[in-house]
């Protein structure tokens, strides 16, 4: 896939916002500025997600919230297409009377019939006469029109707004269950809860409405898939009220049938991100080649700036996969310290010498730069602030919280004097790369050193 078939795929919701302001334009002023047309008009941009998040440890949760999607969006579908059948019947309606209006004034029916070569051979004052019967009989029928549209408007607003409360309590009551996890009701009543709640949108359906019934009648049909009669909800009611070590083995099952039957919500999304992250690697192997953008970035090589944020940034694909280039560059980054694991803390030797320094500026470059293009263009922050903080919080601190853990452990010599002078020669060596770093204040490292022999986290110093 080309820049131009995917362009279409990365502007999708701008299109649909300008696509929905365009079709509100056909609609009269009175219907443009309703409510609930508004609401409607809105509501997947506003509503993305009305039924909580997925819980993939409870089945009739996945379920019945693919369920509840589904209704609303055969209903918004409903409503959106006959919202625009009577707007446009009613504006047309009313443009042809105000057109009817202007061509009965009497100069207006004088001038029609003077200048139409077809009526010259009748007298004019008989040919005004006809004209003007036909005109109004064509008033009469544009009325006709009208009032039959604006009945039907009618209609239209009273079940929009019975949708838009039951949307509105369905997903209250969804969110209430889905976030009451730990009450007192018996499990198998939760179910209960969880399983009524789509009844309470089918009341509003479309379907056994008025509207859908007068819509009908006048050849008005929208196509939408007919609702499922078979018996897996009651299968799944009963899966549901088992004790959870008994339903992990059917998840799978569920998934399955939710994926056949196009409900599960989320594997379309890892679906549409795949082929989103195709369409994208396809146009940075483009771009890119044989040559790795990243390869002056390594540790110890050029300081971190806006150029590796903003590389970075284009190499991020859906789903928080990224670029072989910037998957590759992250690998070959320096791990962070983490004191619990032995491989991953700072080795004491009783002298340092040059290569030892040279590793730990690596190690503190390495972590400088994974963060960097996480934390980039934070608003009121200046550059080197930033680097700074990024130095001495995902640096400084894991460090000393590694070493206080091994002295604990009595497994090295490490004190505070010798981590000042690891601290001062890396920010030597990095500040000899680019960097503006500085060590921190002497009371500011006690407090930190005294703070980590208790606390392994987000330390205050």
């Amino acid at each position: 896939m080309d820049f131009e078939q995917l362009t279409p795929v990365l502007i999708e919701g701008n299109v649909g916002e300008t696509l929905d302001l365009s079709a509100l334009s056909m609609l009269p002023e009175a219907l443009r500025n309703d409510q609930l047309v508004r609401w409607l008009v809105n509501f997947t941009r506003e509503n993305t997600d009305n039924f909580g998040r997925r819980d993939n440890e409870r089945p009739e949760d996945f379920f019945v919230k693919d369920l509840l999607k589904d209704l609303v969006a055969e209903n918004v579908k409903f409503y959106y297409a006959v919202l625009f059948h009577i707007g446009r019947r009613l504006k047309v309606a009313a443009l042809a009377d105000e057109t009817i209006m202007s061509a009965l004034e009497t100069g207006q029916l004088r001038d029609t019939v003077a200048n139409n070569p077809m009526l010259s051979g009748y007298n004019p004052q008989v040919a005004a006469g006809v004209l003007r019967e036909m005109l109004l009989d064509a008033k009469k029928e544009h009325a006709r029109v009208a009032d039959q549209n604006y009945g039907l408007w009618l209609i239209w607003r009273e079940e929009v707004a019975d949708f838009e409360s039951a949307v509105f309590e369905t997903s209250r009551r969804y969110n209430e269950q889905e976030y009451d996890r730990y009450d007192r009701d018996p499990r198998y009543g939760r179910v209960l809860q969880v399983f009524a709640l789509p009844g309470m949108l089918l009341k509003a359906s479309f379907r056994n409405k008025q509207l859908n019934q007068r819509m009908s009648e006048l050849g008005f049909n929208v196509q939408v898939s007919e609702p499922s009669t078979d018996l897996m909800p009651m299968a799944l009611l009963q899966l549901a009220a088992m004790p959870d070590k008994e339903r992990y083995g059917m998840m799978d099952l569920l998934r399955e049938y939710n994926i056949s039957k196009g409900l599960d919500v989320e594997s379309l999304r890892r679906q549409r991100e795949q082929q989103l992250s195709a369409s994208m690697e396809h146009l940075l192997v483009r771009e890119f080649g044989d040559k790795d953008p990243f390869e002056a970035y390594t540790a110890l090589g050029k300081t971190a700036d806006e150029h590796l944020a903003a590389l970075y940034a284009k190499c991020e694909l859906p789903g928080g996969n990224r670029f072989f280039y910037a998957e590759r560059w992250l690998k070959g980054l320096v791990k962070d310290f983490y004191y619990y694991y032995e491989n991953q803390s700072p080795k004491y030797k009783p002298a340092f010498d040059q290569v030892d320094f040279v590793a730990f500026a690596r190690s503190a470059d390495s972590s400088i730069k994974r963060s960097w293009v996480q934390t980039y263009l934070q608003p009121s922050i200046s550059t080197k602030a930033t680097l700074q903080t990024i130095f001495e919080l995902n640096w400084i601190e894991p460090m000393v919280i590694a070493i206080q853990y091994q002295n604990q452990q009595q497994l090295s010599g490490w004190n505070l004097a010798s981590v000042t002078q690891v601290i001062e020669m890396t920010v030597k060596l990095l500040n000899e790369l680019g960097y503006g770093l500085y060590t921190p204040a002497e009371e500011r490292l006690a407090a930190l050193w005294k703070a980590a022999e208790k606390e392994t986290y987000r330390i205050k110093w």
